[in-house]
Parts: structure tokens; sequence; C-alpha cells
């Protein structure tokens, strides 16, 4: 740039640069006198002028001084400034720098004077004062008006004279301003020059402050000046010295950045390249690492100069070169470099960049190993920097984006591995793994080597790991073709490793064995087993059992975990496979070990894992029906057997050959044994607890469990029964909180022993005791459940401690969790009767006690209140006679207890007559607990004095008596009398007899059935016999007994009529002859009074009532004589028709010859043994074959042999019957109709003459004595003894009675009913006057009673004179039905619908195999296996429907006419309950009904049904689907006769349902179980369904009594009578007789 150019940039410049405004001066201008001028000349003295000189200096810097005054004052001094004298002149150059600071806005040109006097002046030592004007002058650089035309020679020559560090720092900082500002005032050779100066101060300066000033000036010049490239050799040298001082390395590599930026960027790169690569810098190592530095921060460093395009390869044979050096700094910032290149852009780079990369690591690495101590800690980070290569190359290998051959780099990373990470050392060993194949020659040498290097001598427990991890896959992988060559390497491997030092390797070590154990298939298996085996045992005595452990001496153990483990899964392997051996082996020293732990006592942490461990693999133990091993969750095992009697030579199997003959037995009693020492001895309670929570589901596997000793099986129950028995709690580790917490977890397991009674010989009665001491405890729900399986399995020991139990469940409090397990314990126990035979009131009392609190409404829910009611009812009906009235009190306080504090208000005024969906919700449920209690009431008061049938059923000779006789019915209370009096008309023919029986003793007519509206008719639900039998085989008839209470002893003998043993019937008619015949045999004179009927059908009366609980009817006869002479009609004709008319719908299955009925429910056994002796030993029955005071008594007809025989009822005592007996009929009869009459089942009346002894032939099948004390008499206790066992014989079919004493004839005579017992009324009542038309007398003359003129007794008469009397009176004004009203007749016919039991229905299906998911399969399976038809015949018996009538039993809706549902099905009924099976299989399967409709219409309707399940899979809910089906009641059949019970159910029946855990139980006893689950399911179903539906259902006896309370108010309103619930006498009877 020309002098002109730049002279002409700084005029422009000066011209548009704005000027600094200052504000105008307010004092004026100083000016000076030329006296003052004067004073700083030469003229004046040195001193004053020196002295003016500083106070005009002072001056000026502070006052504004006349224009001319700055020239006149650098005249005056002019001298001074060229003056020798030091002081001298500093004194006038100070006053030159004050003139310049206070007049610069006035100079104007004196700037330029001023500057060439700086530049001009010769004096170097004044340079520090002249560098200070200069700052002034050009305002630190920034101004250089009228001085810029020779500042840059100035500047030059002033930085070469400058030798002062402080003052040429001074005058960097100033060049440095400027050149920024003013760089066009400085030639290109003065700018130069200070360029090559400075680098040479950076080079030469030690002052950082100099330096940092140097390189200031140097990036401007860079800035703001053209450098030629011949400059950028000295400035990358200086810059590449400069940068390793810390202070100038952001400023060094900033100057070098921007140079690197500029159009000399490649030329300086290779301008540093060249420095490296210049040998004679070799010794420079400053120069070289900069180099380096500027290097690798340029191409790679996250500052890197993005217009630099240079590959690495280009620089990188520098780096090497410089390496050569052995510099410690040098290869260190090699190596970072090269870690920046790696790890940014290595994926970049192409394969032969990695060559050079290598060959720096391999230079690295050489001057690492030659290292000198001094260099200690920059060698420590080159070999980081090094590794950190390597790494970053791995890595990139790893990601396959390494581009060069692995093998080198891999040889390298060995070459060091030593000293390489565990990951990188890994790395290679999988790489070396790859030489390890049978496609090299050398690769088990191979592998070996590995072995050796990197498992045997290597110390870090990863490589060691790594090196065993690819050892084993090598293995396992080529193990098929060199499996011996591999093992034999592996045991020689692995000899020592019990007592490697490193757990982890040992741990990994024994994983290894027992891997390669699992699968192998040589005997080498067995030297890895003793391997394992030597393992596991290591160190156990010394460390298992030391008390003191601590964190580390645990983790040591982990290989004895490890190896106890692999056993574990070694046998869990082996088990199926056929090398029987290798499985026996593990399980061996599995069983060796655990002896060990048990052998003493002690706890660790490993110790309870390995005892967990193993005890888990026990406790997985099951085994199938053929004795085939297995594990839970996998299948069995064909090659080994859980006992030997299961071998092929030691059972008779259709499918023995199928065993292979390589078999091995397992001895579970070994592992019995260790668990039992468990239980004993474990000190650990989460091993105990764990034990126990997975005993109860093995020990549902009785073929596994009945295969040790029994003896076994007691000791392990004793043990656990210890347990519970021990008061004090077990010291432990990890101790529950409480003891009860404790044998909370041992009650489940107990309950598991009743599946194996019959193998616990001593541990029977300790089992109950623990389980009734479970009542008291957290876990009495399942003790009561197990208890009631306990009843049935367990019988005998339950009867002896069951009062015990009884009396513990009485001390429960009641509550919400025990409702329902208590009541449904009750309610199977209730029907167990073997089990309280021998129960006193004591006992009864117990059992009310329990029962009457869960039927309080408001603490239960409406099903556990409901099977209250329930379990009480069948509990009074199954109580001794004797004991019942004792408990009527109790019962009835305690219920009505539970009602005391509803307040009177809450109830309605009239219940009965109140509409119960009006009424609130509260009152609702109140009402119907209320109604729940009446029904309760009206059982008790049915059943407290007599055990009869809920339905009575009228003889044909009592349909006689009563056909044509008058009928009348009244409301009494919530009952329904109704009584028909005998009598057809008033006519009276000369035999004195009435028209009726006359025509039928002549054989005219026939006598009908009686058909009345208010009488009973053939409707009624009483049992009739059926001729059922198995279809299968049996054709013999089936006898079921009726409803008689079972605990009171009274074993019911069933009478069946010998289809071959002749004609054993007599028709009514014929019956009607004999009474006849007999009644004028008793005829004073043989003649009858005329006038008057006379016949024996006069005077009776059948009283019939329907209540809640029942039907009652009674026939008797009025003994008033109608005021004129009528003699007393012999009692033993009424035999006839007060005989039993309860005939059984079942066939018999026993022969009436051994059948005998006894109430022994009340006697003790030695009264029973006695007698027993004797009816059929004792010397009463030898009497009847020898006595020889036999007196005959016949009854037979005057034509004797002509007649044929009908039965007479037996002959009633106070005790008893005699037997029944057949009366002679006249041959003229034989042509009459037949009719059956039984033999009785119920006490009856009869009478015996005094007249001589009778002879009477007996019925078949009729010849035994029942005793009975439910007979209408009452008699002495010494007549019952007398009287009930009277020597009878048999002699040519005629009853031969002995003759009787004379005090023996009067006791006969007592067996007439005794007056007292007999309801005799006066007959005569004087006739009213007429009455008035409209009064109520006319209106009862003119009713259909008043205009019937048949003889006889009116109804009204026999009622008023119950009712009067207070024999049929209560609280409530009777309501008289009125005659032929059709509503009360429907209502009637309503409430004969509903049966008085109990009615359930169940479904019944089979599951075959592969059918638990298949409705239809399962539908039309037409038979089941032979255990499920043993399940069905113990459930219930079987029915013929062809003879069942569903008015006398409850079939469940099958069809019994057409046999559309089958010919046969099951029923199951006692006292109270009815219930009907809908049996799948017995239904016929149509084709054209391919889904089976027919049969799902019952099944999918039922609210229960039990599910036999023998496909082995599981049932799901649902599967047969159905809207009803609330509940499933699932059994699986098991091995050795026993059967899993479970119970599926709905959601919405859950929460009320209780049998919901799973049952173990015996095909014996399986069927009783299943029952009670059904009827306690079906009960729930009733309840959730009504529920859901806002009804309220408890039984049929509640219906009943709602359906007589809406019968009673309707006729009450039809009526409009007033009604009286005060309880007062109305005296006026006309109004409701």
């Amino acid at each position: 740039m020309s002098r002109e150019e730049g002279g002409l940039k700084g005029k422009l410049k000066n011209l548009f640069r704005s000027k600094p405004s200052h504000a105008p001066s307010e004092c004026p201008a100083l000016k000076l006198t030329n006296q003052q001028i004067e004073e700083i000349s030469s003229s004046s003295p040195a001193g004053l002028r020196e002295r003016k000189i500083i106070e005009l200096a002072q001056l000026a810097e502070k006052q504004r001084l006349e224009p001319t005054a700055p020239e006149a004052i650098t005249v005056a001094i002019q001298d001074l400034l060229v003056s020798q004298d030091t002081p001298k002149r500093r004194v006038a150059l100070s006053l030159i720098h004050a003139i310049i600071k206070g007049q610069d806005e006035e100079l104007g040109m004196l700037r330029d004077y001023y500057f060439n006097l700086l530049l001009k002046h010769e004096y170097g030592e004044d340079l520090p004062v002249l560098l200070a004007i200069l700052r002034t002058l050009t305002k630190d650089g920034y101004d250089l008006n009228y001085i810029d035309h020779q500042i840059g020679v100035l500047l030059v020559a002033w930085l070469k004279d400058l030798s002062n560090s402080e003052t040429r720092t001074e005058f960097l900082d100033l060049l440095a301003h400027i050149i920024k500002y003013n760089a066009a005032f400085i030639e290109e050779d003065s700018s130069v020059e200070l360029f090559q100066m400075c680098c040479e101060i950076c080079n030469k300066s030690r002052s950082e402050k100099e330096i940092q000033r140097c390189l200031l000036v140097l990036e401007n010049i860079i800035k703001y000046y053209y450098v030629k490239s011949d400059a950028l050799l000295p400035l990358c040298m200086t810059l590449s010295r400069t940068v390793l001082t810390e202070s100038f390395v952001q400023s060094s590599w900033k100057l070098m950045r921007e140079l690197l930026g500029t159009h000399l960027g490649h030329s300086a790169l290779f301008t540093l390249t060249g420095i490296l690569q210049n040998r004679e810098n070799l010794n420079d190592s400053v120069l070289q690492h900069g180099a380096i530095f500027f290097i690798g921060m340029a191409l790679w460093a996250s500052q890197r100069v993005d217009t630099l395009h240079v590959s690495a390869t280009a620089v990188l044979p520098a780096f090497k070169v410089a390496l050569a050096s052995n510099n410690t700094k040098v290869a260190y910032e090699v190596s970072l470099t090269v870690l920046r290149l790696v790890r940014k852009y290595g994926k970049s780079q192409p394969s032969i960049l990695w060559d050079h990369v290598l060959d720096i690591l391999d230079h690295l690495h050489d001057l690492i190993k030659r290292g000198a101590p001094h260099d200690t800690a920059i060698t420590e980070k080159i070999s980081n920097n090094l590794h950190d290569v390597l790494t970053a190359m791995e890595d990139l290998q790893d990601s396959c984006t390494y581009s060069s051959s692995p093998d080198r780099l891999f040889e390298f990373i060995e070459m060091c591995s030593a000293s390489r990470p565990e990951a990188s050392v890994t790395m290679l060993l999988e790489h070396r793994a790859v030489a390890c194949r049978p496609s090299d020659d050398d690769w088990l040498s191979n592998l070996e080597n590995l072995l050796n290097k990197y498992y045997k001598t290597e110390t870090r427990a990863t490589i060691r790991l790594k090196a065993l991890n690819v050892f084993s896959q090598i293995v396992a992988t080529n193990k098929t073709l060199h499996e011996d060559e591999l093992l034999d390497m592996m045991l020689t491997t692995f000899a020592g490793v019990y007592a490697d030092v490193d757990v982890t390797i040992r741990c990994r070590a024994v994983q290894v064995l027992a891997e390669q154990a699992k699968s192998c298939t040589s005997k080498k298996c067995i030297e890895i087993l003793s391997l394992l085996e030597k393992i596991a045992n290591r160190e156990t005595r010394p460390n298992l059992s030391t008390s003191g452990r601590t964190a580390e001496t645990e983790q040591n153990c982990a290989d004895i975990l490890a190896a106890v483990t692999g056993l574990v899964d070694i046998f869990k392997s082996k088990l199926y496979e056929p090398r029987t051996t290798q499985a026996l082996l593990p399980l061996e020293a599995l069983l060796s070990h655990m002896s060990l732990h048990y052998g003493r006592y002690h706890f660790s942490p490993t110790a309870s894992k390995i005892k967990k461990l193993v005890l888990t693999l026990f406790l997985e133990f099951k085994a199938d029906w053929r004795g085939r091993v297995g594990l839970e969750g996998m299948g069995y095992a064909s090659y080994l057997f859980i006992s030997e009697r299961y071998l092929p030579h030691n059972r008779q199997l259709e499918d023995s050959l199928s065993v292979p003959i390589d078999h091995k037995v397992i001895s579970f009693n070994s592992i019995l044994k260790i668990i039992n020492s468990c239980l004993r001895k474990e000190v650990d309670w989460g091993v105990l607890s764990m034990v126990l929570n997975l005993m109860p589901k093995q020990w549902q596997n009785k073929c596994l469990i009945l295969s040790v000793e029994p003896s076994m099986v007691d000791t392990v129950c004793r043990t656990l029964c210890d347990m519970v028995m021990v008061k004090d709690l077990r010291k432990m580790y990890n101790t529950p909180a409480s003891k009860s917490d404790f044998d909370e977890q041992i009650f489940p397991v107990l309950t598991c022993m009743t599946a194996y009674h019959s193998c616990l010989l001593t541990a029977k009665a300790d089992l109950i005791r623990c389980l009734q001491f479970g009542l008291l405890t957290k876990c009495a729900r399942i003790c009561v459940h197990t208890l009631r399986v306990c009843c049935l399995e367990m019988e005998s020991i339950m009867m002896k401690m069951l009062p015990d139990i009884l009396g513990t469940l009485s001390r429960i409090v009641a509550n919400k969790n025990m409702a329902l397990p208590l009541l449904m314990f009750l309610s199977c126990l209730v029907r167990l009767p073997r089990l309280y035979r021998n129960f006193n009131d004591s006992q009864y009392k117990f059992i009310f006690a329990i029962a009457l609190p869960y039927t309080d409404p408001s603490q239960f829910q409406h099903f556990p209140v409901y099977l209250a009611y329930h379990v009480i009812i069948m509990w009074f009906v199954k109580c001794r006679l004797m004991y019942r009235k004792q408990f009527v009190q109790q019962i009835i306080k305690s219920l009505q207890t539970h009602t005391k504090s509803i307040k009177e208000s809450q109830l309605p005024t009239h219940p009965e007559s109140s509409n119960r969906e009006d009424l609130g919700e509260i009152n609702k449920t109140l009402f119907f607990h209320q109604e729940l209690q009446e029904t309760c009431i009206d059982i008790m008061s049915r059943y407290t004095f007599s055990n009869l049938a809920s339905l009575p059923k009228r003889t044909a000779v009592t349909k006689f008596l009563l056909e044509g006789g008058r009928s009348k019915s009244w409301f009494v209370g919530n009952k329904i009398i109704t009584i028909t009096t005998s009598g057809v008309g008033s006519r009276v023919t000369k035999s004195g007899l009435c028209p009726r029986c006359a025509a039928s003793v002549r054989g005219e007519t026939q006598p009908t059935p009686l058909s009345t509206p208010t009488s009973a008719p053939e409707t009624n639900r009483s049992r009739q016999r059926h001729q059922s039998a198995y279809a299968s085989t049996s054709t013999e008839p089936i006898d079921v007994p009726p409803t008689f209470s079972q605990d009171d002893m009274i074993h019911q003998k069933f009478h069946t009529i010998s289809e071959s043993g002749g004609s054993s019937c007599s028709t009514e008619r014929e019956s009607a002859e004999d009474l006849f015949s007999a009644a004028i045999a008793q005829s004073s004179d043989g003649q009858f009074n005329m006038g008057e009927c006379n016949c024996w059908c006069n005077g009776w009366a059948e009283i019939y009532m329907h209540r809640p609980s029942g039907d009652t009817s009674w026939v008797l006869r009025i003994q008033n004589k109608q005021l004129f002479n009528f003699e007393e009609f012999p009692l033993a004709d009424i035999s006839m028709f007060m005989a039993s008319p309860h005939k059984s719908p079942y066939p018999a299955t026993t022969p009436v010859s051994q059948q005998r009925m006894i109430e022994s429910g009340s006697l003790e056994e030695k009264e029973y043994e006695e007698q027993h002796e004797q009816h059929f030993k004792g010397p009463a029955a030898a009497a009847i074959g020898n006595s020889s005071a036999i007196r005959r008594i016949s009854l037979q007809h005057a034509e004797g042999d002509d007649s044929e025989s009908a039965p007479v009822a037996p002959l009633p005592t106070e005790k008893g019957v005699l037997p029944a007996v057949t009366i002679s009929r006249p041959a003229s009869f034989a042509g009459a109709s037949v009719a059956e009459v039984e033999a009785p089942v119920s006490s009856t009346v009869t009478h015996l003459s005094r007249s001589g002894a009778r002879s009477v032939t007996p019925t078949s099948g009729s010849s035994h004595v029942a005793t009975s004390n439910h007979g209408f008499g009452s008699g002495d206790s010494a007549f019952t003894r007398q009287t009930s066992m009277h020597q009878l014989e048999f002699e040519n079919g005629s009853l031969v009675i002995p003759e009787l004493e004379e005090e023996e004839e009067d006791i006969v005579t007592t067996l007439n009913k005794p007056r007292s017992k007999t309801f005799s009324y006066p007959s005569g009542m004087s006739k009213p006057k007429s009455p008035d038309a409209n009064s109520l007398a006319a209106r009862r003359l003119n009713s259909n009673a008043a205009k019937d003129r048949r003889a006889g007794i009116l109804p009204n008469f026999v009622f008023l004179q119950l009712y009067q009397m207070g024999v049929l009176h209560s609280s409530n004004v009777p309501v008289p039905i009125p005659d032929n009203n059709e509503e009360y007749a429907r209502g009637l016919n309503n409430l004969r619908r509903i049966s008085p039991y109990e009615t359930h229905k169940v479904g019944i299906v089979y599951v075959g195999k592969g059918q638990a998911n298949d409705e239809r399969a399962i539908l039309r399976n037409s038979y089941g296996s032979q255990r499920y038809s043993q399940f069905l015949k113990r459930l219930g018996t079987l029915l013929t429907l062809k003879y069942c009538d569903p008015k006398d039993m409850y079939i469940g809706g099958l069809d019994h006419q057409e046999g559309i549902d089958g010919k046969y099905t099951y029923a199951w009924h006692d006292e109270v309950v009815q219930m009907v099976f809908h049996v799948a299989t017995m239904m016929p399967t149509s084709e054209n009904d391919p889904k089976c409709g027919n049969k799902k219409r019952h099944i999918g309707n039922d609210y229960v049904t039990i599910v036999y399940n023998d496909s082995g899979q599981a049932y799901s809910l649902g599967t047969i689907k159905g809207q009803f089906n609330y509940v499933n009641i699932v059994i699986e059949p098991l091995d050795l006769i026993t059967n899993s019970v479970s119970v599926l159910c709905k959601e919405e029946i859950k929460p009320i349902l209780e049998h919901v855990s799973t049952k173990v139980i015996s095909d014996t006893h399986v069927a009783s179980l299943v029952q009670q689950i059904a009827l306690h399911s079906s009960m729930a179903s009733l309840i959730c369904k009504s529920m859901n539906d806002g009804v309220l259902f408890a039984s049929n006896w509640l219906e009943r009594l709602r359906k007589l309370k809406q019968m009673k108010e309707k006729v009450r309103k039809s009526r409009r009578t007033r009604s009286t619930e005060s309880g007062e006498w109305v005296t006026d009877f006309t109004e409701y007789s």
C-alpha cells in the first residue's frame, strides 16, 4: 500500500469520523502574558523556570488555553527538549504531555509537530515518557490525525529499542490497538517487521503478559493484513510452542484456528505436518507436541475447522515420525489425537487407516513397556489412551463398522490382554473360540490353550467365567460327535474346582457340569454327578453349621447352593429318560445332603435356600394309578415307579407289556422321612411355612402317599399333632408373631390326614383332638369342614369324641364368619344317625345352642338364618321322642328373643291380611322371619309327640265309610279344619242296614271313592309302593324306608307282596261284608232295631287338618247313643280302616322275612341286646311252638272252606300292634274288586272279645311284631311289659293265640281305647222355633245343610264339640268356609300342590375323556365309568318313573307316563327333604335331537349340577349352558378310590355359599358328601334367585303358610264377618258352627 493511498484513506476516514462534542466552557480561555512566557523561556533562571514550567503544566492540563498559547509555550521550552540534562528534558516533556492532554481539541496541526518531535527524539531513556505522550496523542491508538504518515516507522523503531519488559508490554498493547483500529496507516513493510518481531518475542520472552500481547498483535495482523505463506512457518512454530503454555492455550488455538480458517488453512496444516516430518525437529518435543495438538484439534476435535478436508491417512504418517523421538509427551498427544480420530470418525475410515493406527499403537505399546520411572504418570495416561483406542476399535468391530481385518486387532489385544479390560478380553475369547471348531485341525489344542491361559492361569474372575462360557458353548455345540473328548477335557479341567478360591468360578463350573450332565448320554454322567455331590457336600460341616456367619461366609457357600440346584435340575431332566440310574443318583445325593442338614440344628440363609429348593422338589412328587412317578406341572415317567408292587412281575395288568424292562423304584418313604425331619427339627420359619403350604396339594395324591409304610403316615400325622399340642412356640428364626399364627399353617395340612385314616394307627384321636382345638383358632372354618369329612370317614372315633366336639362348638361365639360352616356341619351330621344314636338330652342341647343364635335376622344374612331354621327342624325331628318336649320352650323362647326389640308399631295389626308388597323393606324382612318362626313352631307341634308322616292316606275302608257323607271346613288360625262324617240317608232296610251297606252286602253296587270339595282327595302326596328295580339286572323289588326318625332307632321294616304267594288283597266289598258279619255276631240278640241305621258305618267322622307343615287326618266314632239302644261296635273291626294308608313308592331290596321295625333309638345297648334275645333266642320264642294251652279263635264265616282271606290290621297294644290277621270272607264275595290294604306302619286301635279263642289267618309277610309308642291309648307300663310279647303261633294258616288266664284276659280287655281318650258328646238337641225368613237362623235353615236329609252326624256337631270344649280352640274365631266355594276349592288345590317337604332337583352329567369343554358330547353320554355307576347307586335310590305319581312323590318335572325322560332315575329323601336327580346318562339320547335339548331342558334349568369329571382336564363353569345353573359340584376321580370334590359357582352366589374349598374323600362316602353339598347349594341358589326376584323364599312350609293366610283372607272378605283377635271366648257359637 503506497503512502499516498494511505494518506488519502486516512483523510477520508477523518472526514467522515464523528467528532466528539464539547459543551461550551463556562470560563474563558486562559491567556498567557509575556511575563509568563518569559518566565519559562531560557532567559529565566533555571530554578524559577522549572518551577514555572511545572505550574504551567498543571494549569494547561486543567484549563483551556488561548489558541496561540501551545505554540508559544513549545517555542519557549524548545531548548529543554534537546538538552542533555535528563531532568530538564523530562520537565519539558511533561509540559508537552500536559498540553496534549489538556488542549487536544485545539492542537490541530500541532499534532504533527508533536509527532515529529517524538519521532526525532534522540534519547532512548525517555521512551517511557514518549510512549505515554504517544498514547495520549493517539488516544490509545484510536486517533492518528495529522500523524499517520510515519506511524509505522515509529512503531518499528520503538519496538526494536524497547528493552524493558514492562514498557514493551505497554507498547505492545498500544501496538495492538493501533493495528486493530488504524491498520491502513501502517505500511506493509512495517507490518511484516512487526509480525516477525512479535514472533521472535513470543519465542524468547518469558513474560506471560508480553507473550499474551504479542499473540494479540499477531492476531490483529492476521485479521487486518494479508499474511504471506512464507510467514506461516514462524507463526506455526511460535504458536506450537505457546500453545503448550496453559495461559496461552486458548489464545494460541484461537489464533491458529483463525489462520486455518483462512485461505492459508491447508498451507498452515501442511506446515504443521512438515514440522512433524522434519527429523531435525525430533529433539524439539515442544514444537512437535504443539503441532500434533493443532492437527488433532483442527481435524478431529469438537472445534474442528470445517473448511479443512484432509484425510487422516495424510497426517498419521507424520505422527509415526514424531513417535520416533520416544518422547512421552509427544506420544501422549499422539495417543490422544488418535483416540479422537477413532472415537468420532472411525466408522467412516478406510481399511488402510487402521494399519497406520495399529502401527502407532505398536509404537505406543513399546514406549509404555520402556517407560522411564520419572514418566510414570504420563505413561499411565498414554496407556489409558491406548486402551481407549482399542476399546473404540472393539466397539467398531462389535458393531460391524470396523473396515479392516480383525485378526491383527485381536492379536494386538491378546498382546496386551493382561492390561486390557475384561470386556475386551471377553471379545477376544469369542474371537478365539472360532478357532476351536472341529473344522480346524488343531481345534482341541486351541481349546486347551484357551482354557489354560484364560481359565487356569488367569486371575480375573470375569475372564475365567467367559472362558468357561466359551468352553460350555463349544461342548454343547460339538457334543454329539465328540462327547467323550470334550467331557474328558471338562473333567480334567474341573477336577479340583471344589478347592478353587473364587466362589463365582466354582458356581459357574457347577453350572457347566450340571448343564452337561442333563444332556449327557455316556457313563461320564456318573463321574459328573459324583463331582457335583462332592461340591454339594463341600464345607457343609464347617460352614453350614457355623453359628456366627457373615455375608462373606454365606457368599462362599454359593457353590453349594449351585450344586444342589444342579442336582435338582438333573433329576427333573433324567426323570423322564430311560436311563433310570442317572435319575436315582441325583436323588440319592439330595437325600444324603438333606440328611446332613437335619443331622444338626443350625441356621443360615444359604442353608435355608438349599432346603427350600430340595423340599420343594420333594413336595412336587406325584404318582398315578399305575404307580408311575411324576412331578407337579409335568407328566409321569415311564421308567420309574413308586413301589415294587406296580412292577410288571408284581401286578397283573393288561398293559404290563408297555412297561420298559429297565425300570427302577423310587422310595418315597425316604423322602417322607426328610419331610418329617423338617417338620420336627426345622429352625427357619420360612422353610417350615413353605413346606406346610405345599403339603396339602401333595397329600391329595393317595397313590403317592400310600406307597410308603403306614407307620410313616402315622408318624407324620403325630408330628403335626405334636406341633399343635406343644404349648410353647418353637425357637426359630423369622418366628411367627404368635403360636396361633404358627398353628394356622398346620391345620390345612392336618385336614389332609383324614384321607389316610386307615393308615393312622395311633394318631386318630390326636388328629381329632387337634381339629377340635382348631375350632377355637383362626382356622375354625377349615377345621369344621374337616370334621364333617371325619364324620364320614372316621365314624367310630368321631362317635366317641362328638360330644366333646359339640361342646367346643357351643363355645364359639356366633359370628358371620362361622355361620355357614357350623350350620352345614350340623346339617350333615343330622343325616348320619349312627354317630348320635347314643346322644342324651345334653348333647341335643348343645346342638340347639349352636344353631339358635344364627336365627337372628339382625345379625346374619338371609341364607344363614334359613339354614339355621333348617338345622333346628331337622335335629328336632331326629331328636329322640322322649327329649323333644323339653326343647320346645327353649327353641321358642330363643326365636322370640330375636324379635323382642321390634316395636309393635312397626308390624301390621293383621299380618295375614296385610299386603306384603306395601310393607317397607325392614318390615318385610321382619315379617318374613316371623313367618319362619311360625312354620318352625308348627313343625315342632307336629313332631313333639309323634313321628307321623306329613301327609295322610285314606284306606279303602275309610273311603267306604265316608262316601256320601257330609263335609264342612273352617279356618282356625292358620289351619283349615275339614270334618267329614259318615251316613248316606235316613231310610233303613229291614235288615237294619242303610241302603248302601245293604247293597254292598248284596253285591249290587261297588263303592266309589269319596269326592267332596273339602275332603282329602287322591291327589295327596303320601308315598305309594312302586315296583322299581335297577335297570341292569335286578328284578327284585326295592324298598326304601318311609319318613320315620332314624335316630329314634325305629328300624322300620317294610312289606312287599309276594308275586307267587297267591292273592293277598281284598276288596272293599269283602271288607264291608266281614264287618257286617261281625256286627251281627256282636249284637246282643242277633237282630237290628228297626227305624234306625244299625249298620257299622254310622257315627264315624274324619278330622282333616291342613297345616303349613303338612296334613293330619283322624278317623273317630262317637260312642254316645242316639237316645235308643245301640251296641258298641267291636274295636277289632276298626283295624280295617284305621290301618296306616302309607304305601312306599320304592321297591324293597331285602326279603320281608329279614325285615323288622323297632324303636331302638331310645334303647341302651344292653336293653337292645335283651330285646334281641327275647325275640329270636329267648324262652318266649320257644314257647310259641311248645305251648299246650292254646285256644283257637276263628273269625271264619260259616261257609268256612269256600271263603278267601283278606288282611286285617294288626292288633294294637299300648306299645305296639300284634301281627296283622286275615278275616275270612264268604265265597259269594269272590267276584268283588280287589283293593290292597297293607300292614300298618303306625299305631291303630282294635279290640279283643272276651269270648273264646279266635283263629285268624295271617297275611303273607306280616308275621312279625312291630313295636311303637305312637298308639292312641297310653296304658300303663305294666300292661306294656305283659302284652308286648304274647306268645303267638300260626298253625295251618291260622293265628293261634295262647289261652289267657283271668288276669291276662283283663289285660287284653284294656286294649279297648279308654273312654277318657275318646270324644263323646250328646247327640240330641231341642228343635228351635221357626225363625223369621230374614233372620240368621232362617238363612241357616234354608241352607244346603238344613235341606240335607241324610242320616248321621253333622260335621258342625263334631267341630262345635271339639272347638267349644277347647280341643280346637284358638285366639282366632273360626271362619266357616261356605259350601261349593269355587275360589276356596282352587286355593285348596293350589295348597295341595305345595309339598310339605323341601323339594330340590339336581342335574348329574358325566364328562368323559376329551369332553371337558364339549357340551354336546357331555349330554350325549349314555353311560359312564364303573366308579360313576357306583357313585349313582350310593347317591340315592333307583326309581321306576312309570310307577311314580308326581302327586305323591316329587320327580322334578320328569315324564312318568311316556318315558320321554327315561325309565329310571335316582332320588334321595329324609324326613324333611325330597331330592330328585336329573341323570343325563339315564335319559334317552335321540338321533333327532343332536343338541340334546330334552336333557338340557331339565339339567339346564337346575340350580345345581353334579359334574362327574372323568376327562382328566379342568372343567369350566358354564360348559353346560343354562339360565339357572348357579353351582357346579365337580367330582374328579383320583387314584386309590378317592375323589376330589370342588365347587364352581357364579359370582352372585359365591358370597353366600360355603363349599368353595376342594375336599378329598373316598368313593364310599363321596356320595354322602355330595348329597349335602348339593342340598346346601340348592338352598343357597333358591335364596339367591328369590332375592334377585324381590321375593323372600325359605321353604315349602312357608309357602303353605302364606297360601293358608291368603285363602283365609279371601274367605273372610267374602263372608264379611268380624274378626276377633283378642282371644275372648265367643258365646254365640252359631255364628261359626
